[in-house]
């Protein structure tokens, strides 16, 4: 069983269980340029890479939907710009748990003259509809300025604490052409439903920008893409044969060998059409790798050996058709298994890598029309725990003292050693290590990932505590909160990092 992640044609990645493909979670991928043409875990530090169109690299964390920010200009008609000195616009933001609209604001305005409005809320409690999302953290706001001599409208909002993902409705383009979004300006009065007027541009924290490529590539939709965990650079092949060896942190491009079959092949002479890509090992500290490809005309499973020269292999037939977009990855132990899958149209499949047959596992979703065209096994090493090579450090401090914040080199201890000496990989507590030390709320408010990285750079070396914080006590001296936690002390501590802590609450 393995957690996957398969790649649409509209910027939108399928999280699901090889062992339950039906059941996904579809996660928006927003503040990109261009269109993503595959994706691939980096063994180096786990995170998930993408390309675009654009030629541009990003990481993507499919658990950072909950805030960003939305934006847009927009000229009004004359129809319009009664409608907003009316009240009778609103801004809607729409996720995948309330396709209808998780938060709405009303856009109330001045009747006359020059617009400037500054902080208009965005909340659950203005939704209209059969599904009304229920009071939850979530949040935003927004500011609206408007020109009364050119009709022009400009709203940049935030939001955050979002209860999943962004869900991009409505028209592939709105009447100024601007893309398929999640948040919206609609026609309607306060209690009412509307129309979609004009899409504001999204973006949330799920993708931040890596790299661009020194070199483009013009490979197009039909491209391989994955990780050489030896060598810690991408390989990126195209139907139209480029071969590019990237490293991801710089985004400079190394041109190799051009893809062709082998002298004595089967398919010597023939034009290749590599629609995916995958290797073998993949995990850091592996030495030894093989590149694999799927061949979309020949529908072969074809071995690209040695990866620099281009020269491919093949290996045998997969037995179906395989559609012109795809995605391939290979699941990886450092036990020496590697467990190959594909994805073509909306089905999962198993690819034995000694014959090349496929094995139909399951449909993706229950859309059987879905254009699937990538894939990534999104934590090789278990299929249930994401190792997080912070958390490792922090729980092992002799480890801090010898490599400092190498995060690439704690996951290459832990992969060849720490497994085997079966080391603690998150015992360290980082949000009762903030509610310890009250001077770092300050700095860095609930940040857990910087509280980590604080402690193994300073906080271990200066004898900082790690659990003084005593969550009881907070219980015992606060009544509300012990009536509305019970006995959770987890949920207390994070309270008094989030909020007791700045209100004054007795510890």
């Amino acid at each position: 069983m393995e957690n996957l992640a398969a790649l649409t044609d509209n910027n939108t990645l399928l999280t699901f269980n090889s062992s339950n493909p039906g059941q996904v979670t579809p996660i928006a991928v927003t503040g990109i340029e261009g269109t993503l043409l595959g994706i691939d875990t980096r063994p180096a530090n786990g995170l998930i890479y993408g390309l675009t169109t654009a030629n541009n690299l990003y990481t993507i964390d499919p658990n950072s939907f909950d805030d960003g920010t939305f934006t847009g200009t927009f000229t009004l008609t004359d129809e319009e710009e009664t409608q907003l000195r009316n009240n009778a616009l609103y801004v809607n933001l729409h996720t995948q748990n309330f396709n209808g609209g998780e938060l709405r604001g009303q856009i109330n305005v001045p009747t006359a003259g020059n617009i400037s409005v500054s902080g208009i809320p965005i909340q659950e409690s203005q939704e209209v509809g059969n599904v009304v999302p229920p009071d939850s953290p979530a949040t935003g706001s927004f500011d609206v300025t408007y020109d009364d001599a050119t009709n022009r409208l400009t709203i940049s909002g935030t939001f955050d604490n979002l209860t999943s993902s962004l869900f991009p409705v409505g028209p592939a383009a709105d009447v100024e052409g601007n893309s398929r979004s999640a948040i919206h300006i609609h026609n309607g009065v306060a209690g009412q439903n509307g129309p979609i007027l004009r899409s504001l541009t999204a973006s949330d924290g799920v993708a931040t920008l890596a790299s661009t490529l020194s070199q483009p590539f013009e490979g197009g939709t039909i491209s391989g893409f994955d990780f050489n965990p030896a060598a810690d650079r991408l390989r990126l092949v195209g139907d139209n044969d480029q071969d590019f060896r990237i490293n991801v942190d710089t985004g400079a491009v190394i041109v190799d060998g051009t893809l062709a079959f082998a002298p004595g092949d089967i398919n010597a002479g023939v034009n290749p059409n590599v629609t995916a890509s995958a290797y073998t090992n993949s995990f850091a500290g592996t030495t030894s790798t093989q590149l694999y490809n799927i061949d979309t005309l020949l529908n072969t499973l074809v071995l690209q050996n040695p990866p620099n020269d281009g020269i491919l292999v093949t290996v045998g037939e997969l037995g179906l058709d395989f559609d012109t977009l795809g995605g391939f990855d290979i699941a990886s132990s450092p036990n020496g298994s590697n467990t190959a899958f594909a994805v073509s149209n909306s089905m999962l499949y198993t690819v034995d890598l000694a014959t090349g047959t496929a094995t139909n596992v399951g449909m993706i979703g229950d859309d059987a029309n879905l254009n699937l065209q990538g894939l990534a096994v999104v934590d090789p090493l278990t299929g249930d725990f994401v190792f997080d090579p912070a958390q490792y450090l922090a729980s092992n401090l002799d480890l801090a003292g010898v490599f400092g914040f190498d995060l690439a080199a704690a996951n290459q201890h832990y992969l060849q050693f720490g497994i085997n000496e079966n080391r603690p990989v998150d015992t360290f507590d980082e949000v009762r290590y903030l509610a310890s030390n009250q001077d770092l709320i300050g700095v860095f408010g609930f940040n857990p990932e910087f509280a980590t990285e604080h402690y193994v750079r300073f906080g271990a070396a200066e004898g900082r505590s790690t659990n003084s914080f005593n969550p009881v006590s907070y219980l015992n001296n606060n009544a509300d909160l012990q009536a509305f936690f019970g006995n959770d002390l987890d949920a207390a501590t994070q309270h008094y990092v989030q909020f007791g802590f700045s209100e004054g609450r007795i510890v």
